[in-house]
């Protein structure tokens, strides 16, 4: 088993624990897609149902430090509003090519409706997506009272404290590449990393505005 195989399969197992309750699509997204290294972070990608993230996010939190694997990022999160709204606006290049590359384990049928919808996928990479669209379910409504808004708070600080605290680390240690914002709304949770922002730099400008 190959490098990418053996991380794929550790973040399959991860995803595996997490479950498919008030999840749309789950996979792996990142460097773990593309040609990884050794030491790169396995980043999750999942999709939730509305007014469900984060409470899922809890879930997958949880089930992370139980997991006890230090590779497994759950870098990126959002709900079916976000995701239909995020991927129906523009796009570079990179972003459509990080969306192509996605290795789904739950959901990929629904995942690829999204990339049939993308302008920015279909401009990059036409021939990733179908010529017909497919149709968006999402109603924007959620079944069920939940304890949503006071997660959304109390994990929110969490998270963001604990960015705080790796940022300042990365900084003492010199590790510029590293720094990263963490992004957060009632319906998205993101690391926006400076080692993304490089690497949209170092597209060439011929692939990136054609």
């Amino acid at each position: 088993m190959n490098a990418k195989d053996h991380m794929v399969s550790r973040g399959f197992r991860f995803l595996e624990r997490v479950g498919s309750r008030d999840i749309v699509f789950s996979g792996i997204s990142g460097s773990v897609s593309y040609n990884p290294h050794d030491n790169d972070d396995i980043d999750i990608f999942l999709i939730t149902k509305n007014r469900r993230l984060w409470t899922t996010l809890l879930r997958a939190f949880i089930i992370r430090i139980l997991n006890g694997d230090r590779k497994i990022c759950i870098s990126l999160v959002m709900d079916e509003s976000f995701a239909w709204s995020f991927f129906s606006q523009s796009g570079d290049y990179l972003l459509a090519s990080d969306s192509v590359h996605v290795i789904p384990y739950r959901g990929g049928e629904y995942y690829q409706s999204l990339l049939n919808n993308s302008p920015f996928v279909r401009r990059y990479f036409p021939d990733e997506v179908s010529n017909g669209y497919f149709p968006n379910e999402n109603d924007g409504r959620s079944g069920r009272l939940s304890v949503e808004p006071l997660v959304f708070l109390l994990l929110s600080v969490w998270v963001i404290l604990k960015s705080m605290f790796n940022n300042h680390r990365y900084l003492k240690e010199n590790r510029l590449a590293e720094l990263f914002a963490t992004v957060v709304s009632m319906h998205s949770f993101y690391f926006d990393s400076e080692k993304y922002h490089e690497m949209r730099n170092m597209v060439p400008e011929g692939v990136a505005d054609e």
